[in-house]
């Protein structure tokens, strides 16, 4: 089963632009890991090319496919055969197949299964970077309705900051906590 994560992109006007979902790996120590080096590369995000040698993305309309297009080139996909004599199955890479792993949802979608968000977003001509432990809306099951859980956020700030350490210490520190008030609850119930 994947790990699902959403990246959703917003212009300058805190409006969402599209939003990218990511079918497995989508996990901090993966998707996060990636994201956050991949915009680590951009300079700035400006309002109309200047033409020097600065990588630069003109407004979050422009970096949002970059992003998404870096992200989809590294999809892979293999034919797989089975070889008789060896009774081996060989795989062999499909050059330029890139289908799955990565979609293109529309602006606002959420409750798509995923487990992790990252919101991008531009301040000043810097990009702004904000991972979460995806929240949940309120539900109901079996006649007992269960409230809305707020995304939990794991590290915030601008990526020329990014911290993969602070992220995966804050992680954890969120799934430590998780599990103790786990453990309570179950000691209330006996």
């Amino acid at each position: 089963m994947g790990t699902r994560s959403l990246t959703v992109f917003t212009d300058a006007h805190n409006k969402e632009i599209v939003v990218m979902y990511r079918q497995y790996d989508g996990y901090i120590e993966q998707h996060g890991k990636e994201l956050g080096e991949f915009l680590q590369q951009f300079d700035e995000v400006v309002n109309g090319l200047v033409g020097d040698n600065r990588k630069q993305a003109n407004g979050m309309a422009c970096l949002a496919p970059q992003t998404i297009m870096h992200f989809k080139e590294r999809i892979k996909n293999y034919d797989r055969e089975f070889d008789p004599e060896t009774g081996v199955l060989k795989s062999q890479l499909k050059e330029g197949h890139h289908e799955g792993g990565i979609y293109l949802f529309a602006a606002g979608s959420r409750d798509c299964g995923e487990q992790y968000i990252y919101y991008i977003s531009e301040e000043r001509g810097r990009i702004y970077l904000r991972a979460c432990i995806a929240g949940r809306p309120e539900y109901t099951y079996d006649d007992e309705t269960f409230p809305a859980v707020e995304d939990e956020v794991i590290w915030e700030g601008f990526v020329d900051n990014w911290s993969f350490d602070d992220a995966l210490a804050m992680e954890k520190h969120i799934a430590n906590r998780k599990e103790a008030e786990w453990q309570a609850k179950q000691e209330l119930t006996q």
